[in-house]
């Protein structure tokens, strides 16, 4: 507000001067309020920016983690699989170990050409061994003998020559059975007991 409005209203100086005061003190309690207005303002603007900050590295922290999750997620799951690979490679290693074993053991002359025979996708590795191999070694001895060494036994065969107890010539005479004896078994008793080849 101008003083020459205020003259031109027909005020005196007296007048002007008290109106001017008042409107001075009014001016100043506006001016105040826009200062302090201003700067609250000002903290607000602030105290957003500060928020907007926080808030964005908040969320690159965020980004961060899940990276970092997903990786040790990553990880964790490679271990395991690693894991299951490397007991599934002992497992098949153990298995055709105790296979072998167990092929050599059955007498095979080839262990290559028998284990081609077998069905090994039946034969499976437990606490106790083996499982389902015994039965095909059995049945592979029955139907292709030849790609083992089967022992036989030798059958126990009585001499013809013998020792009696309690004979007449006395005991531990030697005597022979000329039934079942060779000739070279005769002549052979004739030469060493020539007194008991007569009585016989």
């Amino acid at each position: 507000m101008k003083r020459e409005f205020l003259k031109e209203q027909g005020l005196s100086d007296e007048q002007i001067k008290a109106v001017m005061t008042e409107y001075g003190k009014d001016m100043d309690k506006a001016m105040e309020q826009v200062n302090s207005l201003t700067a609250e303002k000002d903290n607000l603007t602030s105290q957003i920016a500060d928020r907007d900050t926080q808030l964005t590295k908040l969320k690159d922290g965020i980004q961060d983690n899940a990276d970092l999750k997903d990786q040790i997620t990553k990880l964790q799951q490679a271990n395991k699989e690693a894991k299951k690979d490397f007991e599934a490679k002992m497992a098949s290693q153990k298995k055709a170990f105790l296979v072998d074993k167990a092929i050599n053991g059955a007498g095979a002359r080839n262990s290559k050409a028998v284990s081609a025979l077998l069905d090994l996708d039946k034969v499976s590795l437990s606490d106790n061994g083996l499982e389902g191999l015994d039965d095909q070694l059995t049945a592979l001895k029955e139907s292709d003998s030849y790609l083992f060494n089967i022992k036989n036994e030798p059958q126990p065969t009585k001499s013809p020559v013998n020792v009696a107890s309690g004979q007449p010539k006395g005991e531990g005479t030697p005597t022979i059975n000329l039934a079942t004896a060779s000739y070279q078994e005769i002549k052979q008793f004739k030469d060493n007991h020539p007194d008991e080849y007569s009585t016989n």
